[in-house]
């Protein structure tokens, strides 16, 4: 691990710690404030310095609950939507903390004003210092300070995306030094007696395990970092179970972490947030509902039928976007002519690969439809699929049964969930990507889900809706 990343995690602990004591002394002065005052009038007494010292003291306990939620990483490999997640979900649990405290010690806090205050500060003022600390990081990154060179080995798709993303993106911290088809010990030797290297990254999964284990013993005796692709089997071992049965160690790997409390806290916040966001959007639905009417003849909502979890089919909820007379399925198309105009269709104009499709310029979709397209919002109404139980809010798109057919076998597990109004393959390129790609995202989505990759999800999906995609 480099100094300077250790130095950052140091210096977050810090600047976090000052900032929740400057979130207390802010709601303090706030709730003191004449302007305040002529508002509701301080009825209570809270000195100051008792309040300093109590602040104090939250702020450390405060700092434990954002070390368990993952702040202070000395790794510093997370977007930013994901930080700022971790940044939300530790002051909440640290306000929810402080009040449970509270009611079983009973004894009440004189002003609910300055702990809600406290909360809303403290969220306020260690999100711009996190995106400060980004900003310090990335100009010393420019600045080659803290920079890890690597060499990376493999050849393929995987081997090039990663040094496309290495020079893309210098906020990762890593520059490459020099990229080798095959692990040749000579010329690496060679490469470290003329320039600094501090890691090696193996990018091809389908290399032999002897040989990983061949250049993880050149990293050990040379003194270098060692880092490679996870293949599929490697990307699972991190949900393996081990159990004694009868003294015999038996492994189990688990489709997916979202099994026990991973399956309830996922289905709360389901709810919890889908009908937070139903009473948001009710007005957009009601404004949409009424330019599906006034320009189209036929229903509002239009149901189509896809594939769900364990394969099962069930029935999503879309805004109507095409023309009535062109809508497929049982209850829309009785003599078949509108699912074989889109057979047409998908062989004319498909901008897709792999058994997805997706109708370019789609001449049966009405106006109001191609807004609808174009920025996803037929999906809206899936919110009652969500609340149904029948869908999560985020997860691998549901597909058709003639996609999913045509699926490769080793990715059936993305049927292992629910699946999702939105997921990392819709952050990640919408249907701009081709199945290949869809599927690997939506698999390493499942093999590694986390509540807090769920709001980070969520919290980035509005700003792709309006980035230009390469298929309109």
């Amino acid at each position: 691990m480099k100094k300077f990343q250790l130095v950052f995690s140091v210096l977050a602990v810090a600047v976090d710690y000052g900032l929740l004591v400057l979130a207390g002394l802010t709601a303090y002065f706030v709730r003191y404030n004449p302007a305040v005052q002529e508002i509701r009038p301080v009825i209570f007494d809270l000195p100051y310095g008792e309040y300093l010292n109590l602040v104090l003291t939250v702020g450390l306990l405060w700092l434990i609950i954002f070390a368990l939620v993952g702040l202070y990483h000395t790794s510093y490999l997370q977007r930013v939507g994901q930080e700022l997640a971790r940044v939300f979900l530790g002051c909440s649990l640290g306000f929810l903390t402080v009040v449970t405290f509270l009611f079983w010690s009973r004894e009440l806090f004189s002003s609910r004003f300055i702990m809600l205050a406290a909360w809303l500060f403290a969220v306020l003022y260690l999100s711009l210092g996190r995106l400060l600390l980004r900003w310090l990081r990335r100009i010393l990154l420019t600045k080659n300070l803290g920079i890890t060179n690597v060499v990376i080995i493999g050849q393929g798709k995987a081997t090039d995306d990663l040094v496309a993303i290495f020079y893309r993106q210098p906020v990762w911290g890593f520059r490459v030094r020099e990229r080798f088809a095959l692990f040749e010990p000579e010329k690496i030797e060679s490469l470290l007696k003329l320039d600094r290297i501090d890691e090696i990254i193996l990018a091809d999964p389908d290399v032999d395990r002897d040989s990983k284990v061949a250049l993880h013993d050149f990293c050990i005796q040379n003194h270098l970092g060692f880092r490679y692709v996870a293949d599929m089997f490697d990307a699972q071992s991190h949900n393996i179970f081990i159990q004694a049965i009868g003294g015999i160690p038996v492994v189990e790997i688990k489709k997916t972490r979202l099994e026990g409390w991973g399956r309830i806290a996922k289905r709360t916040f389901d709810l919890l947030a889908g009908f937070i966001l139903l009473i948001l959007f009710l007005p957009l639905l009601v404004l949409i509902a009424v330019l599906i009417k006034i320009d189209s003849r036929g229903p509002v909502i239009y149901l189509n039928e896809r594939v769900g979890k364990n394969g099962r089919p069930f029935k999503v909820y879309k805004f109507r976007r095409l023309i009535f007379e062109y809508c497929t399925g049982a209850a829309y198309d009785d003599d078949g002519q509108a699912a074989n105009y889109e057979l047409d269709l998908i062989k004319q104009k498909n901008a897709r690969q792999g058994g997805l499709y997706k109708v370019v310029d789609d001449p049966r979709s009405t106006r109001v439809g191609k807004i609808l397209e174009k920025y996803s919002l037929d999906e809206l109404p899936q919110v009652f699929n969500v609340l149904k139980g029948e869908m999560s809010l985020v997860g691998p798109r549901p597909h058709q049964s003639r996609e999913v057919e045509k699926f490769p076998k080793n990715h059936e597990r993305v049927l292992a969930i629910k699946p999702g109004i939105t997921g990392l393959a819709q952050i990640s390129g919408r249907s701009d990507l081709n199945t290949d790609e869809e599927l690997r995202l939506d698999t390493l989505y499942i093999e590694n889900w986390s509540l807090l990759w769920d709001i980070s999800i969520l919290l980035k999906t509005p700003l792709v809706l309006f980035k230009k995609r390469k298929f309109t």
